[in-house]
């Protein structure tokens, strides 16, 4: 039915689950909804809201007779779930990136008083 589309099974060796990687070949989607690549953040299978946030997006598009309208179904659900991760979480690289400075300041402050206390 898809034919310029390719699925891989790639390789994880800690878990008996493995990721699977749908490649769209070229001139599959002429609309992108945004150029950055997507990503799914595993931490988000923890919030009660995730089900919701996808089922509401995968169905403002109701149509699916081809590979076009697939992959349209797709962007609109990953910039749907970009957009509930940016309201969410923030910017989860600002907070990448504070991360190793909290690390050091919490390892002075054991240094100093024997505690260890993230706020």
């Amino acid at each position: 039915m898809f034919l310029d589309v390719k699925v891989e099974h790639i390789g994880f060796h800690s878990s008996d689950q493995h990721p699977l990687l749908l490649r769209f070949g070229r001139g599959t989607c002429h609309d992108k909804i945004h150029d950055r690549s997507f990503r799914f953040e595993s931490f988000w299978l923890k919030e009660e809201d995730l089900g919701s946030v996808v089922g509401e997006a995968w169905g403002d598009i109701r149509f699916l007779t081809n590979i076009f309208d697939f992959r349209l179904k797709l962007n609109w659900c990953a910039a749907k779930l970009y957009e509930w991760s940016k309201e969410r979480f923030g910017s989860l690289r600002k907070l990448i990136d504070r991360t190793p400075k909290s690390i050091k300041d919490l390892y002075k402050n054991v240094a100093n008083t024997g505690i260890m206390d993230a706020i």
